[in-house]
This record gives C-alpha cells, sequence and structure tokens, in this order.
C-alpha cells in the first residue's frame, strides 16, 4: 500500500532507505536500535544527519492517530535526503512452509534500502507460502525479509555476515541469546533448528522449523 501511494507522488530513486518499526500498545521495543540505524545510514551514506530522531518524526506524525489496543502495527519510514514518508497498517505474521537454498552472490542489502527488486527476484523463484535463504559465498545469509539462526543443541548461532544486520538481531546478540558465526551450507547438518526473526517477530514469536525443513537442493538466481 505505501510502496503504491509513494510511486503515484515522486519518483522511486528518491526513496534510498526504510526503516521497519513494530508497535502495539503504544511500545516500540526496539525504537533505540531503529535509531541507531537510521542516523549511521545517513551519515555513512550522505555524510550528513537530515533528520536527528526516528522517534520525534513518529510522534509528531501519529500525534492524533488511533491505535487499536493488542493488535500490532507495522510502521514503515521509508526516507531520502529530500523526502520523508511514515505510514502504519497493521500486521498479522504470515504463514511460511517451506525453506529453499538459492545462491545470491551478486546481492547486496547491507543497508536496509527501499528498492528490494533483487530479494523480490530470488523470492520469484519459489511458492508464495515457501521462503528463500540466500547463499553468498557458500555461506548461509538471511532470508528475504528475515534474519536466520540455527541451533545446535546448546546454542543460537547466527550468520556472521547476514546481508542486513537487523535490529533485533543486534538487540539479541547483545543480549547473548544469539551469537555470531560463520554458517556454510556444508555445516546445516549440525544444527537442529532454524528460527527466522525480524523487527516486526520477537525471538519468542519467531518462526522456528526443524532442520530438515531446510530443502537441500541450492537453486540458482
Amino acid at each position: 500500500m505505501l510502496e503504491k501511494n509513494i510511486k503515484k507522488s515522486v519518483k522511486k530513486s528518491m526513496f534510498q532507505f526504510i526503516e521497519t518499526i513494530h508497535y502495539r500498545n503504544g511500545k516500540m521495543p526496539l525504537i533505540n536500535w531503529h535509531n541507531q540505524r537510521f542516523l549511521s545510514t545517513q551519515k555513512e551514506n550522505w555524510n550528513a544527519i537530515i533528520y536527528p530522531n526516528i522517534l520525534d518524526i513518529l510522534q509528531k506524525k501519529f500525534e492524533n492517530y488511533r491505535f487499536e489496543n493488542d493488535l500490532s502495527y507495522k510502521i514503515r519510514l521509508v526516507y531520502g535526503q529530500d523526502y520523508l514518508q511514515v505510514e502504519a497498517e497493521k500486521y498479522t505474521q504470515k504463514s511460511i512452509s517451506e525453506l529453499y537454498l538459492i545462491h545470491a552472490d551478486e546481492v547486496n542489502y547491507s543497508y536496509k534500502f527501499f528498492d528490494r527488486s533483487k530479494l523480490n527476484q530470488l523470492k520469484s523463484k519459489i511458492s508464495t507460502e515457501a521462503e528463500i535463504i540466500a547463499v553468498k559465498q557458500n555461506h548461509l545469509t538471511d532470508t528475504s525479509f528475515t534474519n536466520i539462526a540455527l541451533y545446535d543443541g546448546d546454542k543460537w548461532y547466527t550468520p556472521l555476515d547476514p546481508l542486513l544486520k537487523g535490529v533485533q538481531r543486534q538487540y539479541l546478540i547483545e543480549k547473548n541469546i544469539l551469537h555470531p558465526k560463520e554458517i556454510l551450507v556444508q555445516d546445516i547438518s549440525n544444527y537442529s533448528q532454524i528460527a527466522l526473526f525480524n523487527a516486526m517477530v520477537d525471538w519468542e514469536k519467531a518462526w522456528k522449523f526443524p532442520i530438515n525443513q531446510i530443502n537441500p537442493a541450492l537453486l540458482n538466481l
């Protein structure tokens, strides 16, 4: 919905980055981590801080907005050097039936770019209820919209070099729940479970699958 509205009003090239924030019952649990990424993205890409505080932007935007209690909302803040737009919509966690490995050596998503065309292209190779795990240089990275973690029976490990260092991932690392580690395709059998998570999904509600839910065939783009 937001993307359609944006395309109607301005050129897509103006929108470089996006933050996706979970709001529920007056709380945004990861807002500090979002703000850190929001500021570092601006500084590293523009050598300037144009928007100094994400919370101020959201409070002004939603001052008179009526959020329903006990519902999750996805707040999407899309921004470029000369444009910023914020919208909110109700969020429901999607179902995922199967996981596929896919080559993604050419994909760069080191910042949370608004343009997800490369990721969408990877995702188009499988059914709508399945999900990809992008493989770069034989290393597991992310799905098309989440970070991942694998469980070895003792600890949860998350890829050392994901496509995107998500805010939920950073929070879980700081809490010593996840441990960064290189995970190669041939290492998958050393683990018993895989979890998928992002800023919209708390760790307790993360998608979790037995490791054999990953289709062993490595797909090509």
